[in-house]
């Protein structure tokens, strides 16, 4: 592999630590909803930032469509409070369902940005620890393909 066992635990430690406080920062939520088109949802969901108001530390509210799921079946996440407007505009709007998911985080978004820095400079430290791929990788966030013989240092920039 291109980690060891080892240092791969080490790393996975990492992201789940720095996405854990950034769940903690600020209340977050997740909502699964069907039965809108994305459209119409990625509309509600700025509606939603905006009329819950600015967040605990003052920034803007987040609300934004995470998941594609299947035809008018997706996932948002943002902070609790644009997430609780984002479920009832939602159910008002003729949604199938809007419920919440039992996640801690607003994964997807930016609330998590800081999360991927920290995964980043993980990753970094132990590049010099990392081997060359045997095989091509294909990365699921953004569907690339990183071909056999990548140097390392370029897949760190597609795994964080």
């Amino acid at each position: 592999g291109v980690l060891s066992f080892e240092d791969c635990l080490k790393v996975v430690r990492v992201r789940a630590d720095a996405m854990q406080e950034e769940s903690n920062r600020i209340p977050q939520a997740m909502i699964s909803v069907a039965g809108l088109s994305l459209k119409v949802l990625e509309n509600l969901c700025e509606k939603a930032a905006r009329q819950s108001g600015p967040m605990p530390d003052g920034r803007d509210g987040v609300c934004k469509v995470a998941n594609h799921l299947f035809p008018k079946g997706y996932t948002c996440s943002g902070d609790k409070a644009s997430i609780d407007v984002l479920k009832s505009l939602c159910e008002k709007d003729g949604a199938l369902q809007a419920r919440y998911l039992k996640t801690s985080g607003a994964f997807h978004t930016s609330l998590m940005e800081p999360a991927g820095v920290k995964l980043l400079k993980a990753l970094r430290a132990r590049v010099t620890d990392m081997n060359f791929p045997h095989m091509d990788i294909f990365v699921n966030v953004s569907g690339s393909c990183q071909r056999a013989g990548t140097d390392p240092r370029e897949l760190n920039y597609d795994l964080s």
